[in-house]
């Protein structure tokens, strides 16, 4: 695999020579520079960042030696279901551990938690990294000064609130031989000012292209080559359990498993997922951040900030359906009745005469046959700061207060079967309008009207869509008994979700001075 990448960045500032005494705020409200900080602060400036080639904003937190397990720019199986958005993760503890400011403050946290710990974090997808002047990062705990959402350490982002003049930066990534479009990240920064005042106004966009993983030939491996490469024993094609048996010994693959796609793997038949998965999820964001400052009078300025950033995932492909709760039971069995299992049992007679009571079945009810199910992701990140600065007078002590809103929402979209819905189509009576409070399995109402059956085996499919089988017709597909693809995408199968919003607001004063 080769990846190439192209990045272009155009300058014209109009900002005069002069000597920035560097002040480090993080980890201490006492000011003072990295050589007497007491805590280990590191500070990355955007000149580390230029010479790196400008990295966006994910890839230059990846690089950083204190930062672990960083969510961002992965799919749905790396990325704990929290596409388009990213973290940092100081030390491992967890995203959630990690305080993240910017310019000193406080930032809404995602209303989405990672899954498997329940953290909350700050999504930094939201801070266009061309505004960036510098990151602050404290690698030890700061509960003392910032609270238990510290336990970790502090990350924190400072903008170039001085810049002067115009700058236009722009990157492009590609990979070889794949039918992807390439990464796109660029970015542009305005600022202008007075003798007592100052504008600066930054605008970020990245865009992602999808990447399937039927483009690159090293994604999709042999069962026998990696069995943990996305190959689950829970798939379609099923694997029959005869009901006759009590013990669940006497089990058979659909005989036709690996014929469309499937691998039998002793007495069972696998299904690789990953098939309908991507490397890559397509990713739009952008951000949008102004900041301007004001002096009142020789000792006081009025500063404001006003961010907004806007980031989606437009469709995801997942799995055609996931496993369902329960494994075994009624609402999974086949009975003689079922006209789908007596054209399998007459397709296959050599399972012979123990199978004739019926089977339960161990598997999802979409495979091989496909299509992806998809969803989305949507965030909307608002924040609004206004604070005041100075000194008070000359007893050398200085102030800093500022009040802050901050809102973020997120729109989820996925879609995923309906195991109630899918019992019911089992036992013949699937469907909006079929009486389910008088049916049952065999009953003169399933299978008619407005009652219909799900069939489960490659006779209810006219092709498999698994990689390598692409249109490999299912053996008795030719039949009556395949499925309606319209009554499985709207009866079998939604669209699950919701907006969920988390909201911040800061109020901070601070006094900080030396003492005697």
């Amino acid at each position: 695999m080769l990846v190439a990448s192209v990045c272009l960045t155009f300058v014209a500032a109009a900002q005069a020579q002069q000597e920035i005494e560097e002040v480090i705020v993080t980890g201490s409200y006492i000011r003072g520079t990295p050589e007497d900080a007491a805590s280990p602060v590191d500070v990355i400036t955007r000149e580390d960042m230029e010479l790196s080639g400008n990295p966006s904003l994910v890839e230059m937190i990846k690089r950083m030696p204190a930062v672990t397990g960083v969510d961002g720019e992965q799919n749905q199986f790396q990325s704990n279901g929290l596409e388009a958005i990213s973290n940092i993760n100081l030390r491992g503890l967890g995203p959630g551990r990690t305080l993240v400011l910017l310019n000193g403050t406080r930032m809404v946290p995602t209303p989405f938690a990672v899954p498997e710990t329940g953290q909350q974090f700050v999504n930094t997808n939201v801070i266009p990294s061309i505004a960036v002047g510098r990151i602050e990062l404290l690698k030890d705990g700061a509960s003392a000064t910032y609270g238990s959402d510290a336990i970790a350490g502090v990350a924190n982002f400072i903008t170039r609130s001085d810049f002067r003049g115009i700058e236009i930066s722009g990157t492009f990534k590609g990979i070889d031989d794949s039918e992807d479009d390439g990464d796109w990240d660029g970015g542009v920064i305005a600022g202008l000012g007075g003798d007592r005042w100052n504008l600066v106004a930054s605008f970020g966009y990245q865009f992602r292209t999808e990447l399937n993983v039927r483009e690159v030939d090293w994604a999709l491996q042999e069962f026998a080559t990696n069995p943990r490469g996305g190959w689950s024993g829970i798939g379609s094609p099923p694997t029959l359990f005869a009901i006759s048996d009590p013990t669940f010994a006497t089990v058979t693959p659909d005989p036709d498993c690996a014929t469309v796609g499937g691998f039998v793997d002793g007495a069972t038949c696998r299904f690789r997922y990953i098939d309908f998965d991507n490397i890559a999820e397509e990713e739009e964001h952008w951000q949008f951040f102004v900041e301007g400052a004001y002096d009142i009078n020789d000792t006081t300025t009025l500063t404001g900030e006003f961010l907004f950033a806007h980031d989606e995932t437009p469709e995801w492909n997942t799995s055609p359906s996931f496993p369902p709760q329960a494994l075994f039971g009624t609402d999974r069995v086949a009975v003689p009745g079922m006209p789908h299992f007596d054209d399998f049992l007459e397709r296959n007679p050599q399972l012979g005469p123990e199978w004739d009571a019926g089977a339960f079945l161990l598997g999802r009810f979409q495979g091989v046959s496909g299509p992806s199910q998809d969803g989305t992701r949507d965030y909307d990140t608002w924040r609004l700061k206004i604070g005041l600065e100075g000194d008070l007078g000359d007893t050398g002590i200085g102030y800093i207060a500022s009040v802050a809103y901050s809102t973020s929402e997120i729109d989820i979209q996925t879609n995923d079967s309906r195991q109630d819905n899918v019992a019911w189509a089992y036992r013949g009576l699937g469907g909006f309008d079929c009486d389910q409070a008088t049916g049952t399995p065999g009953s003169g109402n399933a299978g008619t009207g407005d009652c219909f059956y799900f069939n489960p085996f490659t006779s209810g499919y006219t092709a498999s869509q698994a990689a390598g089988f692409e249109g490999v017709a299912g053996p008795g597909s030719g039949n009556a008994l395949l499925n309606n693809p319209a009554f499985m995408a709207d009866y079998m199968t939604e669209f699950l979700g919701g907006k969920t919003e988390t909201e911040l607001f800061v109020l901070d004063v601070v006094f900080s001075g030396e003492s005697s």
